[in-house]
Parts: structure tokens; C-alpha cells; sequence
């Protein structure tokens, strides 16, 4: 409900608005990561990302995971926190960090329906710099000779 409100009212992306939402509700269980991210230390992608890791360790080390990462968000980059998240929970859960890791790479290679990428999105709007595409060639039989 939350992404769709968010994609409706603020026009993001779908993909950015159930990250946005997924932020959202983890917030409340980590003030260090809220307050961080409320007074600017960390930008939003670092917050999602420091939130995000915290969630996928065990209940009881999520704080200490949060500070570690929060620690290190000055000198690191988004992805960069994501792979440290990932070293976090390696080291403490090596069996749920297994697992994270297969659905990640299940989730990386799934197709992409056919309502995910439309031709239309793919081209350039006018005056954008970028050279108009081709007009679409008829079909042979719709050809004039």
C-alpha cells in the first residue's frame, strides 16, 4: 500500500518506492540509523543500506550491526555498505548468510515480465540531445511498390 501511495504521490519508481517503504518501516527498530539519517550523517541509500543489513542479522546483534556500519558510513558508498553488511552477517549467521545470498542471486536473475521494460521507455524524448530513433519499417507486405 505504502509503495503504491509513494509511486502515485511523489512519482518515484516502483523499485525506489518499496525501498523507500521497506526504510520506512525498519526505522522505528534502529533510532541510531533514524537519528543518523534525520540529522544527515548518512544519506538515504546509506540508511537503507545500514537498515537493510541490520535486518538480515540475528535479532539480538542488530544495534551492534547498525553501530558498526554507521561507524564506517563517512568513508564508505552505498554498495560499499552493502557489501560490508554482508561481511557482518557472513561472520556472525554463515548459514542465514548463505541463504541471503542464494535469494539475492535468484532474485538477480529472474526475467523480467513483459509489463517491465517497454519499447517506449527505451527511446530518448526529443530534444534530449540524443539522435531520434529510425521510424519503424513496415512489414513487407505492407510495403508500396
Amino acid at each position: 500500500m505504502l509503495p503504491s501511495w509513494l509511486n502515485a504521490v511523489h512519482k518515484v519508481g516502483t523499485g525506489t518506492a518499496t525501498k523507500m517503504a521497506r526504510l520506512i518501516k525498519l526505522l522505528p527498530d534502529l533510532p541510531a540509523v533514524a537519528d543518523a539519517f534525520a540529522a544527515g550523517v548518512v544519506s538515504e541509500a546509506q540508511a537503507a543500506e545500514i537498515a537493510f543489513a541490520a535486518e538480515a542479522v540475528p535479532a539480538g546483534m542488530r544495534d551492534e550491526a547498525a553501530q558498526v556500519l554507521l561507524s564506517q558510513a563517512s568513508a564508505l558508498k552505498p554498495e560499499e555498505l552493502r557489501i560490508a553488511g554482508r561481511r557482518i552477517l557472513r561472520h556472525v549467521d554463515p548459514d542465514a548468510a548463505e541463504e541471503h545470498e542464494r535469494k539475492q542471486s535468484n532474485a538477480k536473475n529472474a526475467p523480467l515480465g513483459m509489463h517491465a521494460v517497454s519499447p517506449s521507455l527505451l527511446m530518448a524524448p526529443a530534444g534530449s540531445g540524443y539522435p531520434d530513433p529510425p521510424p519503424p519499417k513496415a512489414p513487407p507486405f505492407c510495403r508500396q511498390p
